[in-house]
C-alpha cells in the first residue's frame, strides 16, 4: 500500500544513520517470521530505494545485506538472541515512542508488525485519508475515498484487538493503549460517545466490543510504564469518552507545551476546537508550536526537512492561524504546502485557505478553488466526511459569488455532499428506519466505464454532429445508468444474517453530528436565499436524520452540565443550534445567560417561524414580534449583553461566552438570520441592526458579491434607495451574476 511518498521517505530516513553499537539482529528464526509478515508492506513503503536504513526502534529493510535479514534498533541493552528481551517501545512516524505492554499479540505478532499499520493509519488520520487512493471505486469517487481510509483504520483496529486480553474476571486489558487513542479520538470528537455506542449496538457486534477496548485503554493511563506522553493522551482519551471534550482539549494543550513536535495532538487539538466552536484555542495551539516547526523547517542538500512529516505541521498551524485571524500568515504556509505537497497533505492546507478566503470575503477565489481546479486538494479526503465539509464550504462560496445563479451547482453540491451520507445510511427513513449497511466497494466500477465511454461518444457527438436517435440513446443510457447505480446500492446492503466485517462498517459509516451540522447550516442558507423552500424534502430527510442521532444521543450519550443537568450534545454547541432549527427538543437546561442559550432559542423560532418543522405559527397576528425577537437574540449575542424586553437599549446582564460567534460557521449562520429576519419583521428597530451587520460585513470584506446585494435589500426596505442602488451594482460588478434575493 503505498501511503508514504519517496520524497516523505527521503526527508524522514536519509538524516540519521544508526550507531553500530545500538543494533543487534534478530534470531533466524525471528528474521524468517518478519520477512514472511512484513516484507511485503516494507517494500511497498519503501519502494524505489536499494539501500535504506530507518530511525532508531523502527524495522530496518537493507537489500545489499546477506541474506535480506531484518534488524530492530533498540535504545537499552539487550540479552540473548531472543525477541521477547528486545524492549517493547518504539518509535512511530514521527519519533514520539509507543509501547507495547506485552512481547507479543494474542496472535503471535510481533510489536514491529503492528507499529508499520499504526504509522500507515497515522498518515491516513493526520491527512484526512488523502495520502491513499487504494480504496474501490465500484460506487463511486466518494465512497473510493472514504473506503481508503477504512483499510488501514480496518487494520489497525484488528491488530489492536489481538493487543487485548481477557483477565481472570472477564475484564478487558488493552496492552497496546496509543493504537486505541488513534483508532477511536477521532470517532468520539466529531461524534461523541454515544455514536461509538451505537456502532457497537448496530454495526459491529464483536468482542471485544469498541467501549470496551477504550475503556480499557483509558484504565491504563496511569500506567508507569508508558511515557509521559502516552499517558497524557489516554487522559484526553478518557475525557472524549465522557463527553468532555472542552478537558480533553485542555490536556492536549499541555501535550503540545511539553511535546511540541506532536503531530497527533495538534490535529486532535485543531478538530476539538472547530466542534466546539472555539477559535481561540485552536489558534492558542497552533501558535504555541509554530516556531518549533519553523526551526525544524530548514532543508538538507538532498531535500530533506529535519522533522518528518512537516507539510502536515505547517498544514495544521496554517488552519490555526486562520482561526485567529492571522489570514496572511495562514495563507502563505497554507500554498507553500499546496506547492510542495500536493498528493499528501493539501487537505488540510485546503481548510486553512477556506478560512482565510471567507474571512476576508474572497467569494471569487474560494468558488474557484473549492468547486473548480482546487477540487483536487481535498477529493479524496475521506476520512470522517472531510471531502464532504469542504465540498459544503465550495457550495457556499459559490453562492456568495453567484448568487441566485448558483442555486442548482449549490443545490447538486449539497446532494452529492450530505444527502448521500443520509441516504446511504438509511437515516432519511428509505429503510423503515432499519440499519442499514453495506459491502466494501471492489476495485472496479462498471458505471463508471460505461461513464467514461458515454463521455467519448459525447465529445465525438459535438465534433461531428449527432441526430435525434443518437439523442434518445443517449437519453435512455443515462436513465439506464441512474437505474444501476440504485440497483448497485440496493445489491450491497449486508442483511441482519449475513457476516459483516470492520471495513465494511468503516467505509460505510452513518453521519456523524458535525456532518449533520454542516448540512443543516447549507440547507439554511439555500432556504433564505430562495434556492428552495421550507418544504423541500431535504428538509424532511434532514429532520429524520437529527431525529435519529438525537435518540442515540438520549440513549447512550454522559450529558450534564455544571450542574448536572440533562443536556444532550453538551460537547458540541453548534449541534444544539443546528438541531433546533429542526427539532422541538429542548437539548439545555435553564442557562439563558449563555451565549450558546441565546443562539438556540433563536434557532428554535426560526425552525418555527419557517415552517421547517412542518408546524403552522398559532397567532399570526404576532408573526412580525416573533420576526422581531430574533433579530434581537442574535444582536445580544453579537454584543455579548442581554437586554430588557421593554427596552433593547438598557443592558440587563453581561452573557457567558461558551461560544465564538466569529468562526466561519456561526458567523455566516447569523448574519444571514438577523437580515432574514428583519426582512420579515419589517419595524425599523430590527433593520437598524441588519444595516450595522451589513455595513460590517461589506467593511471587512468588500470583495463578497452577496454581501452588498444583502446591504442593498436592508437599504431598500429603510428607504435609502441611491445607495441601495449603488450596492446593488457593487454586487453585479464584482460578481458574475447579482449577490443573492430578497431575503438572504
Amino acid at each position: 500500500m503505498h501511503v508514504i511518498s519517496n520524497e516523505m521517505i527521503r526527508q524522514t530516513f536519509n538524516a540519521t544513520k544508526p550507531a553500530a553499537n545500538c543494533t543487534r539482529r534478530f534470531s533466524r528464526q525471528s528474521a524468517v517470521i518478519l520477512k514472511k509478515r512484513c516484507a511485503p508492506r516494507v517494500e511497498s513503503l519503501l519502494a524505489s530505494f536499494s539501500s535504506v536504513v530507518l530511525k532508531p526502534n523502527l524495522i530496518v529493510y537493507n537489500s545489499t545485506y546477506r541474506n535480506d535479514e531484518y534488524r530492530c534498533f533498540s535504545s537499552e541493552s539487550t540479552r540473548g538472541d531472543d525477541v521477547s528481551n528486545l524492549t517493547n517501545q518504539l518509535v512511530d512516524f514521527f519519533e514520539e515512542p509507543i509501547t507495547f505492554l506485552a512481547s507479543e499479540s494474542s496472535t503471535k505478532q510481533l510489536p514491529v508488525e503492528t507499529i508499520l499499520v499504526y504509522d500507515e493509519h497515522l498518515l491516513q488520520v493526520l491527512s484526512k485519508g488523502k495520502v491513499s487512493k487504494d480504496g474501490g471505486d465500484e460506487f463511486g469517487l466518494a465512497t473510493k475515498a472514504a473506503h481508503s481510509s477504512a483499510i488501514t483504520w480496518s487494520e489497525l483496529i484488528r491488530h489492536l484487538v489481538t493487543w487485548c486480553r481477557k483477565d481472570a474476571g472477564g475484564m478487558t486489558i488493552c496492552e497496546a493503549p496509543m493504537l486505541a487513542v488513534l483508532a477511536f479520538a477521532p470517532l468520539l470528537v466529531h461524534g461523541g460517545v454515544a455514536y461509538l455506542m451505537n456502532l457497537d449496538e448496530h454495526y459491529w457486534r464483536g468482542t471485544p466490543s469498541f467501549y470496551d477496548i477504550v475503556q480499557s485503554a483509558v484504565g491504563r493511563k496511569d500506567d508507569e510504564k508508558l511515557t509521559r506522553r502516552e499517558r497524557l493522551h489516554l487522559y484526553s482519551l478518557g475525557y472524549l469518552f465522557q463527553n468532555e471534550h472542552a478537558k480533553a482539549l485542555s490536556i492536549l494543550s499541555k501535550i503540545l507545551e511539553i511535546f511540541p513536535g506532536d503531530a497527533l495532538a495538534l490535529s486532535f487539538a485543531i478538530d476539538i476546537a472547530e466542534v466546539l466552536g472555539d477559535e481561540k484555542s485552536a489558534f492558542r495551539c497552533a501558535t504555541s508550536v509554530a516556531s518549533y516547526w519553523n526551526e525544524r523547517s530548514q532543508r538538507s542538500a538532498i531535500g530533506g526537512t529535519v522533522i518528518a512529516g512537516h507539510s502536515i505541521g505547517s498544514s495544521l498551524i496554517a488552519v490555526g492561524l486562520a482561526s485567529g485571524g492571522r489570514n496572511r500568515e495562514a495563507e502563505s504556509m497554507a500554498e507553500r504546502v499546496l506547492t510542495m505537497d500536493v498528493s499528501g497533505f493539501s487537505g488540510i492546507a485546503a481548510m486553512a485557505l477556506a478560512k482565510v478566503y471567507s474571512a476576508e470575503g474572497r467569494a471569487s477565489e474560494g468558488a474557484s478553488t473549492f468547486t473548480g481546479y482546487g477540487v483536487e486538494y481535498y477529493d479524496s479526503c475521506g476520512y470522517l466526511f472531510l471531502d464532504s465539509k469542504m465540498g459544503g464550504i465550495g457550495a457556499k462560496f459559490i453562492m456568495n459569488r453567484d448568487g441566485a445563479n448558483a442555486d442548482r451547482v449549490a443545490l447538486r453540491l449539497y446532494d452529492e455532499h450530505f444527502s448521500r451520507i443520509i441516504e446511504y445510511s438509511g437515516y432519511d427513513g428509505g429503510q423503515n428506519g432499519s440499519v442499514v449497511i453495506r459491502r466494501r466497494p471492489s476495485k472496479t466500477s462498471k458505471i463508471l466505464l460505461e461513464t467514461a465511454t458515454g463521455a467519448v461518444t459525447s465529445l465525438f457527438d459535438r465534433l461531428f454532429g449527432k441526430n435525434s436517435n443518437s439523442v434518445d440513446e443517449s437519453n435512455m443510457m443515462q436513465g439506464n445508468h441512474a437505474k444501476d447505480e440504485i440497483e448497485l446500492m440496493e445489491d450491497a446492503i449486508i442483511k441482519e444474517s449475513e457476516p459483516r466485517t470492520i471495513e465494511d462498517i468503516l467505509t460505510w459509516l452513518p453521519p456523524t453530528v458535525s456532518v449533520l451540522v454542516d448540512a443543516t447550516f447549507l440547507l439554511f442558507r439555500l432556504t433564505v436565499s430562495g434556492a428552495i423552500n421550507a418544504g423541500d424534502s431535504r428538509w424532511h430527510k434532514l429532520g429524520l436524520a437529527w431525529k435519529h442521532i438525537y435518540d442515540i444521543e438520549a440513549k447512550h450519550g454522559r450529558n450534564a452540565d455544571e450542574n448536572d443537568q440533562r443536556v444532550l450534545f453538551n460537547h458540541a454547541p453548534l449541534a444544539r443550534v443546528a438541531s433546533a432549527l429542526l427539532l422541538d427538543n429542548d437539548t439545555i437546561g435553564q442557562r439563558d445567560n449563555k451565549v450558546s442559550r441565546k443562539i438556540e432559542q433563536a434557532a428554535r423560532k426560526l425552525g418555527q417561524l419557517m415552517n421547517i418543522k412542518r408546524c403552522s405559527t398559532d397567532d399570526q397576528n404576532n408573526v412580525k414580534d416573533e420576526w422581531a425577537e430574533i433579530v434581537r437574540l442574535l444582536d445580544e449575542v453579537r454584543t455579548g449583553w442581554a437586554r430588557c424586553s421593554s427596552c433593547t437599549a438598557q443592558p440587563m446582564n453581561q452573557l457567558l461566552n461558551d461560544i465564538d460567534v466569529d468562526g466561519m460557521v456561526l458567523q455566516s449562520f447569523i448574519e444571514h438570520a438577523i437580515c432574514h429576519a428583519a426582512t420579515q419583521a419589517g419595524d425599523y428597530d430590527s433593520l437598524c441592526v441588519a444595516r450595522s451587520i451589513c455595513s460590517e460585513s461589506v467593511t471587512l470584506r468588500a470583495n463578497s458579491p452577496e454581501n452588498w446585494h444583502r446591504y442593498g435589500v436592508i437599504l431598500e426596505k429603510l428607504g435609502d434607495t441611491d445607495n441601495a442602488r449603488n450596492a446593488f451594482h457593487a454586487s453585479v460588478s464584482l460578481g458574475i451574476g447579482e449577490g443573492g434575493r430578497v431575503g438572504s
